[in-house]
């Protein structure tokens, strides 16, 4: 027959009683002060924070609305805008390059080849151009997206940097330019504060179902 365990000589040890880790942390001084606060001011509280929450983020979607209405209006391509958008953040050009180049080699197999005046339509950059004219482009281009310095992938000593931090100058001014043409209310005339909008993903592009529906034909 097994032994009972000994009961320890310590005081008020029972060794057959769950153990209170709280009330032992009280015993020893160490647990956390109790609070008088009701159970209901902790829940409404949070309510409240949920709230606040919920009515930001609906202000964060009328904004959003309101900056995508304004620049499909002034001829921003959406889906083309998406997209440039998912691979710059990606940084996977590659993958869009093989995916284009190979569109392009089946469109010509099924007979429906790009003529010279289409494949003018889009802009690269040319690797024959002297380094000095690419970084002033890619400065320019760097301040009118509001980029900073930091972003300059040349020594400031070069030739290169100089013609980067000039090209960056540049864009800035155009930058103000642009967005002095811009009316101060401009988001207000397309939606008012405070209306619901639809989730923007919604106007999207679906790109899944576009792939799908090319699988079922």
């Amino acid at each position: 027959m097994a032994k009972k365990p000994k009961a320890s000589t310590g005081k008020g040890f029972d060794p057959y009683t769950p153990r209170d880790p709280r009330k032992e942390k009280e015993a020893e001084g160490t647990a956390p002060p109790k609070t008088n606060v009701a159970e209901d001011a902790v829940k409404a509280v949070n309510l409240a924070k949920i709230k606040d929450a919920n009515e930001a983020l609906q202000v964060a979607k009328n904004n959003h609305q309101s900056v995508i209405k304004h620049a499909e209006a002034k001829g921003i391509h959406l889906a083309a805008a998406k997209e440039a958008l998912k691979i710059k953040k990606s940084g996977k050009i590659e993958t869009v390059v093989s995916k284009l180049s190979a569109t392009l080699e089946y469109l010509f197999i099924l007979g429906v080849p790009l003529d010279k005046k289409q494949l003018e339509l889009f802009r690269v950059e040319d690797p024959r151009a002297p380094l000095v004219e690419r970084a002033k482009q890619h400065g320019r281009l760097t301040g009118i997206l509001g980029g900073g310095t930091s972003e300059c992938p040349h020594d400031l000593s070069t030739a290169a940097g100089q013609a980067w931090m000039q090209g960056f100058h540049g864009g800035i001014e155009e930058r103000k330019l642009v967005l002095d043409l811009e009316p101060k209310d401009s988001t207000d005339d397309l939606i008012k504060s405070g209306d619901e909008v639809d989730d923007p993903d919604d106007e999207e592009v679906d790109e899944d179902a576009d792939e799908k529906e090319t699988e079922d034909a």
